[in-house]
């Protein structure tokens, strides 16, 4: 049952309220591996979103605590990938909010969503991945709240200036050893340092029915840089880079065009020898959206391009994406379709096909099923996965 509290105090020369919207959730999920034939997860998630307001401040609040029994007397796991993940109290946000003059402000745990592409990161640098599923459906499944000021300033005419400064760096946060998509690229890297400050700045404009973004953040690398060490221990630093950015998008009778470009300044790769190499690094993306009926599909390119990258260099100079989605929503939306392909044109290459199916029969139930099935050539991110074909169930009531 959804609760909405309203209360009023009323005095002679004044008047205040609160309210306070309270949704208590119980999700349990099953994991299956369709390739190699043994459960993933099965998992227990207790959660809450919380809403409370007065006349001058708002509080938010999405967490919950989960406990995954597939670790439990199972040793194709290993001991760290259950200490990581056997039980987990997630934060999904919190913070609180207000109005100041024209400004809207929010302090606390959050995420920001930066630029146009679907699912794709390229100028959306400000929260880290929780990558223990690998690769999701939606990104905001796997994006990692960080703490920070937000500030966003609306001028008469209509645009809008965000500022952000996050007071924690916090990395990207990889599978231990022994998970099921084990960390083979940073294992036991995951890092976070208070004070470690990052700024972001994105101005938001409308010209000619087209929705323009500029943006500017520095701050810290999500991956980190090895560093080269006599210990068996891998040694990591995360280094600070400049990104400079653009976004637009623009429709165009049945279609939607859009477009990201970012240029990263002092990016910091690893060479074979684990030197540390700065780079200057380019990345773009182009996506077009087709609505016929009731469906919508997408078809997105991007790619990379590191100047003065060299071939000792152990990230490759280029990285082409192609993805294409189609999606739909049937019976008043009670049941939502989606179908989607990803291919990482690089080192042999690699193709991700997804579907996601969710069942919301009514206010208290909510269903999903998703499929995932991964190919492609061992040195490719994709392909390394091949062996990762999955099935996951979940089920959600709403108190």
């Amino acid at each position: 049952m959804h609760r909405l509290v309203l209360i009023a105090v009323c005095s002679v020369s004044s008047s205040s309220y609160a309210n306070l919207y309270v949704q208590p959730n119980l999700t349990s999920s099953f994991g299956y591996n369709i390739a190699e034939n043994y459960a993933t997860e099965q998992r227990i998630a207790v959660g809450t979103k919380l809403e409370y307001s007065t006349e001058q401040l708002s509080f938010t609040f999405d967490g919950r605590l989960e406990h995954d029994f597939v670790y439990s007397d199972n040793e194709r796991f290993s001991i760290a990938a259950e200490d990581q993940y056997g039980s987990r109290a997630i934060i999904e946000e919190a913070y609180v909010s207000g109005e100041l003059g024209l400004s809207f402000w929010s302090f606390g745990y959050q995420k920001v969503v930066w630029g146009e592409a679907d699912d794709l990161r390229i100028v959306d640098v400000i929260n880290p991945l929780d990558f223990k599923s690998f690769i999701l459906f939606d990104i905001d499944d796997y994006r990692v709240a960080v703490p920070m000021l937000k500030v966003d300033y609306e001028y008469d005419n209509g645009d809008t200036l965000n500022f952000i400064t996050t007071i924690e760096q916090r990395s990207n946060e990889y599978p231990a050893s022994g998970a099921e998509f084990g960390n083979n690229y940073y294992p036991n890297s995951e890092s976070s340092g208070w004070g470690k400050y990052e700024l972001g700045l994105r101005y938001n404009m409308f010209v000619h029915d087209t929705d323009i973004s500029l943006y500017a953040f520095h701050g810290y690398q999500d991956d980190p840089v090895l560093n080269a060490t006599a210990s068996e221990r891998p040694d990591y630093s995360y280094e600070k880079f400049s990104m400079l950015g653009t976004s637009l998008s623009k429709p165009i009778d049945a279609f939607v065009l859009r477009t990201e470009l970012a240029y990263f300044d002092n990016y910091t790769v690893n060479d074979s020898a684990l030197q540390h190499k700065d780079v200057n690094k380019l990345e773009a993306l182009v996506g077009l959206d087709y609505r016929y009926k009731d469906w919508t599909t997408t078809v997105q390119y991007t790619n990379q391009l590191l100047n003065g990258w060299q071939p000792t260099y152990v990230i490759p100079e280029s990285a082409p994406i192609y993805t294409a989605s189609a999606e739909r929503g049937f019976f008043a939306n009670q049941v939502y379709l989606r179908a989607a392909l990803s291919y990482v044109d690089n080192q042999g290459g690699g193709l991700l096909s997804q579907l996601k199916l969710t069942y919301k029969p009514n206010q208290y139930w909510l269903l999903k099923l998703n499929l995932d099935l991964i190919d492609g050539e061992q040195a490719n991110y994709l392909g390394a996965q091949q062996q990762r074909d999955r099935i996951w169930l979940a089920a959600t009531y709403y108190f």
